[in-house]
């Protein structure tokens, strides 16, 4: 079952029928090239939770996309940020 197809009613019986089971596709959004669009990746997951949830009763989310970085031993993140279709959100933690 989508989460997005399903209305308040619908979603509280869909949790029951599951049995709690939830399916968040969770992947990097990353350039594939020029003859890719950069979502691809999330697309594919998505269809694949998608294609579960028919063989196993679960509910399945929208995609969340994360970045794809790297920390070194000193703390310094990189992350590609010169690609046209890369969007990237800074994130300032509250004290």
């Amino acid at each position: 079952m989508r989460w997005e197809s399903l209305t308040m009613p619908d979603f509280a019986r869909a949790v029951i029928d599951c049995d709690g089971v939830g399916i968040i596709p969770i992947e990097v959004l990353e350039p594939h090239s020029t003859h890719m669009p950069p979502g691809t990746d999330m697309f594919e997951f998505h269809w694949v939770a998608c294609k579960a949830a028919e063989r196993e009763p679960a509910l399945v989310f929208p995609q969340y996309c994360c970045e794809r970085r790297r920390v070194v031993a000193d703390n310094t993140v990189f992350h590609d940020r010169q690609r046209p279709s890369k969007i990237t959100l800074p994130v300032t933690p509250s004290t």
